[in-house]
């Protein structure tokens, strides 16, 4: 978890700074017909893309070797054997 911690931080220090987002909520609160969303950041852009042409899996994928983490990170955890959770879902 390291690097996720690391890789998070880094991302929070090149963020979007408040005056950004201050001067676009401004237009759109001043809109005569504001949009449904508003982008800020290239971030924004990109996986505004993303989520156009990838499949969810793949997008998936992305993050997870963004952030360090392991390939398959977004499966269920299997519940520990003799636990009320196991029971609960047919486990020993």
């Amino acid at each position: 978890m390291n690097a996720f911690s690391a890789r998070a931080r880094a991302t929070r220090e090149r963020g979007i700074r408040p005056e950004q987002v201050a001067l676009v909520v401004e237009k759109a609160l001043l809109a005569r017909t504001p949009k449904t969303r508003y982008r800020i950041g290239r971030d924004a852009w990109t996986t505004a893309i993303a989520v156009r042409l990838l499949p969810d899996r793949v997008r998936d994928a992305i993050l997870l070797r963004k952030y360090g983490l392991p390939p398959g990170g977004n499966r269920p955890l299997k519940p520990i054997a003799g636990s009320s959770s196991a029971a609960a879902h047919g486990g020993s």
